[in-house]
């Protein structure tokens, strides 16, 4: 009965471990490792992602060779894959728009050429396969209905969900923008917060950057001694997943940012998640304020005054963690 219960949990935990790498590991070389690492734990997606370029091989080619980052002489394409004996090179884009295509015509001349990107691009050379990425999700998502392992279903399905988060490849919802008046009373909430910590000198600092693509919030001075200040960044995080976060940036707050060893606070505390490191406005450790905490701070009963006292706690209890 254990094994069973462990089993039926187990979409759960896998698709909850790729959504956590989707905060972390987004750039190009980390979607590239993370595609690699599914294909050499999971046959089975080694060859969906062969066959997604190359339709005419079989339904089960003879993988030999699934490498990544493949070096010779000059070229290094993301993946070098070898299958029924024909050589299969295939480029992994995000954004960057810098191509290689006669390089690989030279370097591997036998070699059949897959290209994915997130944006449009073609190219008249017929031994260039150019796909996109949001077609792979379709075309994953469709193969998976016809996948019977339960195991294989729930890593792929985990690997979907990434590569959604990753590429930005999402479904517009119905949209309700009078809304976004709490926006601007949450970023009032936090001004107040930045300038009124108790027995701490501080400031807004950078008031005409407070959004990013991402975010919401505000930088703001926080001294540390007579002659040194840093700044911390106080907000909301909004992707699908909403959260209220404080962020200790590198460049912004180094006499801490150096001094911090989130091991040493990976149990949280009362108003905070343990803290992780994040780059996604540059290297930062990233303090959540706990979902319980969240869900009552929304909550329609909870009272202005009672947010107010969710989100100072919070912050208090994370500049104290840190030694401040």
């Amino acid at each position: 009965m254990a094994a069973s219960l462990k089993d039926q949990n187990l979409p759960f935990v896998i698709e909850n471990f790729f959504d956590k790498l989707s905060y972390r590991f987004r750039s190009e070389n980390d979607l590239s490792d993370i595609t690699w690492a599914l294909g050499e734990s999971c046959p089975k997606f080694q060859q969906l992602f062969l066959k997604f370029f190359f339709n005419e091989i079989s339904d089960f080619p003879k993988i030999t060779v699934f490498k990544r980052e493949h070096t010779e002489d000059y070229c290094r394409p993301d993946f070098y894959i070898r299958a029924d004996d024909v050589d299969y090179v295939i480029e992994c884009k995000i954004n960057d728009r810098n191509q290689h295509f006669e390089d690989y015509k030279l370097q591997f001349p036998k070699a059949r050429f897959g290209y994915i990107t997130n944006y449009a691009l073609s190219y008249p050379d017929k031994d260039f396969v150019i796909k996109e990425w949001k077609d792979f999700k379709s075309y994953l998502t469709q193969a998976l209905m016809h996948v019977a392992d339960e195991k294989t279903k729930a890593l792929i399905s985990g690997y979907v969900g990434y590569l959604t988060n990753v590429c930005g490849i999402f479904n517009l919802k119905k949209m309700k923008l009078t809304d976004l008046s709490s926006l601007y009373h949450f970023n009032q909430l936090i001004r107040k917060i930045a300038t009124s910590l108790e027995n701490r000198e501080t400031g807004l600092y950078n008031q005409g950057k407070p959004f990013d693509i991402f975010r919401s919030g505000q930088y703001f001075s926080l001294k540390i001694d007579e002659t040194e200040s840093i700044y911390p960044w106080l907000g909301i995080y909004y992707t699908e997943r909403v959260c209220i976060y404080f962020e200790i940036n590198e460049k912004w707050c180094k006499p801490i940012y150096s001094t911090i060893d989130i091991n040493k606070l990976a149990s949280g505390g009362e108003f905070y998640e343990a803290p992780y490191y994040d780059t996604d406005c540059g290297a930062a450790y990233t303090f959540e304020l706990r979902d319980k905490y969240f869900v009552e701070f929304n909550d329609e009963t909870t009272t202005v005054e009672e947010q107010e006292r969710i989100v100072r706690s919070f912050v208090t209890e994370v500049l104290h963690a840190i030694g401040l």
